[in-house]
């Protein structure tokens, strides 16, 4: 059993309520990510885990319409909020989901889950530099035991605002492993992330080329099939160095 743990706040320095903006028909990035996400076939439930921070009641709300669990917790302590979820909402696995990703597409996480459960890994990843995968597709996946165990061991601020970073940094503690992008989605120079006004605008620019009839349901495939048969519209992004891995909120 794996439940997605969807990291979403209104708080950002770059791009302030970005979570709840509208991306595609008005519907809200959120929205978007979520309706994608109940697509995933290996998920059994998603969690969007927000902050206690008045602000972020909007969201709590927004869950609540579209029947989705919503858990309250510290903003800063990231892993702690995403523990504290886990228990609240048991599984055998989790998947770190960051709301800043609207167009995760359910092919490449349903790979993730199934290499980290075949393989039995503390942890499996395909987000970060060397998996090839489009930047936004890409998420973690974390077994429950691991989860309680890095919740315990990590210590510093940076380790618990950024999740995993204690396991990048001590590798030989936890069975870890990163999933290569399949070839038809080997695409390392595409990044569908939200970070900045100009990364939205690109994104709804993108949704605007998608199927009509599908959306928001485009599968990976249409997506990178868009973006190869007219890279101009990658313009419309802020120019700045690709991210290792998508941090999120």
């Amino acid at each position: 059993m794996a439940i997605a743990l969807i990291q979403a706040r209104m708080g950002s320095s770059r791009l302030p309520g970005k979570t709840l903006m509208p991306l595609w028909q008005g519907h809200s990035v959120l929205e978007v990510l979520l309706t994608r996400l109940r697509r995933c076939r290996r998920l059994d439930g998603l969690v969007v885990a927000t902050s206690t921070q008045d602000d972020d009641t909007a969201i709590e709300a927004l869950c609540r319409a579209l029947a989705v669990p919503c858990f309250r917790g510290d903003a800063t302590d990231v892993l702690g909020r995403l523990a504290a979820a886990s228990r609240e909402y048991p599984a055998c696995y989790y998947v770190r989901v960051c709301a800043d990703n609207p167009l995760m597409a359910a092919e490449p996480l349903e790979a993730l889950v199934d290499f980290c459960v075949a393989r039995d890994l503390d942890f499996a990843h395909n987000n970060r530099a060397g998996s090839g995968l489009v930047d936004g597709f890409g998420a973690e996946v974390l077994s429950a035991g691991a989860l309680r165990r890095l919740a315990q061991e990590a210590s510093t601020p940076e380790e618990r605002e950024h999740v995993t970073l204690h396991i990048m940094a001590h590798p030989e503690r936890y069975r870890s492993g990163q999933l290569a992008a399949d070839p038809d989605l080997r695409r390392p120079q595409y990044r569908l992330d939200v970070d900045y006004h100009e990364d939205l605008e690109f994104l709804r620019e993108l949704c605007r080329r998608l199927s009509h009839e599908r959306g928001p349901l485009w599968s990976a495939l249409e997506i990178v099939s868009v973006l190869d048969a007219d890279p101009d519209i990658l313009a419309l992004r802020r120019a700045r160095p690709t991210t290792v891995a998508s941090l999120g909120t």
